[in-house]
């Protein structure tokens, strides 16, 4: 409990008076303002805030509360609470009991409360963590404060329990602001770090699907951007994005496909681009050639007719665009200037949109050539550790080779 300054003053003076005991030495007491506590946390057996600049002593069972970020601790008892998840480790150590306490249900949406939160986090990484989100939320934090903060969450992000409190609403709403920056380097920071809390996370996902309609910003955002890393990070966030069945469905309808379609004809290549064409030939590997490969293909050579039941249709637009990619995989080998990695990356995907619908996959005029010429250096010393040939070597029996088709086909069987 709190006191005023002058029942601290009381109390200073009663014990020096009475010599009564107490568990707060006046050397150790702190005064802000009108206010004084302990220096020395003292518990109790209910959890209560622990101060900023309190000590904590050893062997109390210490909580970060995720909904006020506050820590609080109480004396140990042997009852187990159901709603927190504790670790234990060694008070010679320095170390505490730590435990998480999750965030009550009505704050998160049903998939997200069946996540049991890691208990094994430091209680260092939160501190980190909410100083790096209070610097991103502040109007008054400068450019270097918000890309110090953003080089904090970098690694944290990863982690699900981080990525969920991410794309909470207030701190989603803040980081698609920051993709309208003035900074390139703040944009793509912000794109960056909504990739990583997204990725492989499917609370978060979810989370975010019910807050906004992140997919559609982060369209519209690539569509507008100009700079080339800042537009690599945003197809790397769209990826992560799209994951769940929720963010499939508001990919098709913000006309995702067109909009990377589109980017993509018209870049130039070159070292500022080809990091981008990069990872739209992972994107369309990862989420396309996937979502192709998962579905069942029944029904699709009825041809689009009235009455088709609506996965017919969806697979068949699926078919249409691998269709597209693969013409556009082709012209981009062909005449856009392109680094090894993503020259690399561009000839996987089209390598897996030939395997999966090869009736899609129409060979462009001068691309059998280009792979033929490919072909003769992937037979030879060259293609040893080049990622790039030794894919051309694998599959260059797919178009048109015969003997080299049959040979592919027994080694991938």
């Amino acid at each position: 409990m709190q006191l005023s300054l002058l029942n601290c003053l009381f109390l200073t003076v009663l014990q020096l008076v009475t010599g009564a005991a107490s568990s707060a030495p006046v050397s150790d007491t702190i005064f802000h303002g009108d206010e004084c506590y302990p220096a020395v946390f003292e518990p109790t057996h209910e959890f209560r805030a622990v101060r900023a600049d309190q000590a904590i002593p050893a062997g109390l069972h210490v909580r970060l509360n995720m909904e006020t970020g506050a820590r609080e601790a109480k004396l140990l008892t042997d009852e187990p609470d159901e709603n927190l998840a504790m670790v234990v480790v060694h008070p010679e150590d320095g170390a505490q009991l730590i435990s998480v306490e999750a965030p009550p249900s009505s704050l998160t949406p049903e998939p997200a409360q069946h996540h049991k939160p890691n208990a094994r986090i430091p209680i260092g990484d939160f501190e980190v963590f909410e100083d790096a989100v209070s610097k991103v939320m502040s109007p008054k934090s400068s450019t270097s404060d918000v890309t110090s903060a953003f080089a904090a969450l970098e690694d944290l992000a990863h982690e699900i329990d981080f990525g969920i409190k991410l794309v909470e609403k207030t701190t989603l709403t803040r980081l698609v602001e920051m993709l309208s920056h003035a900074s390139p380097q703040i944009r793509s920071n912000a794109a960056l770090i909504l990739g990583s809390a997204l990725r492989n996370n499917p609370h978060a996902q979810s989370l975010a699907s019910s807050t906004l309609n992140l997919v559609h910003e982060l369209v519209q955002r690539f569509s507008e951007e100009a700079v080339g890393e800042v537009k690599a990070r945003l197809v790397y966030a769209l990826s992560a994005a799209v994951g769940g069945e929720v963010g499939r469905r508001e990919w098709r309808g913000s006309g995702g496909d067109r909009v990377l379609g589109s980017v993509f004809r018209e870049s130039a290549g070159g070292s500022e681009e080809s990091g981008m064409l990069g990872k739209v030939a992972v994107f369309v590997e990862d989420n396309i050639v996937h979502e192709a490969i998962t579905e069942s293909p029944r029904n699709v050579a009825m041809g689009k007719q009235e009455g088709m039941p609506a996965e017919c249709e969806s697979r068949m637009r699926q078919e249409e665009w691998l269709g597209i990619w693969c013409t556009e995989f082709q012209r981009a080998l062909l005449t856009k200037p392109l680094t090894p990695d993503t020259r690399h990356k561009l000839f996987h995907a089209l390598t897996a949109i030939k395997r999966t619908s090869p009736n899609v996959c129409e060979t462009e005029i001068g691309f059998l050539e280009w792979l033929s010429e490919h072909s003769v250096q992937a037979v030879g010393e060259a293609a040893k550790g080049d990622e790039f040939l030794e894919v051309v070597k694998e599959t260059r029996g797919m178009r048109g080779n015969g003997k080299a088709g049959r040979k592919f086909h027994h080694d991938t069987l």
